[in-house]
């Protein structure tokens, strides 16, 4: 599979994909340990969310 993204398009893929990861860190280690690590999970994943619906759009201008 190739992706055939301008740069910042890419730069934003990549950022959304580690955001989603760090995410999916917090909300198990949230899970078992704090609360409060599910509640920055979740800002997390909405920012990685935010980013990747930019990056459809920008690569689709």
């Amino acid at each position: 599979m190739q992706l055939n993204l301008n740069a910042p398009t890419k730069t934003m893929f990549w950022v959304t994909i580690i955001l989603a990861v760090i995410s999916g860190i917090l909300f198990l280690i949230g899970g078992f340990v704090l609360d409060v690590l599910v509640i920055v999970a979740f800002g997390v994943l909405a920012i990685a969310f935010i980013l990747l619906v930019l990056g459809v759009l920008l690569e689709k201008m």
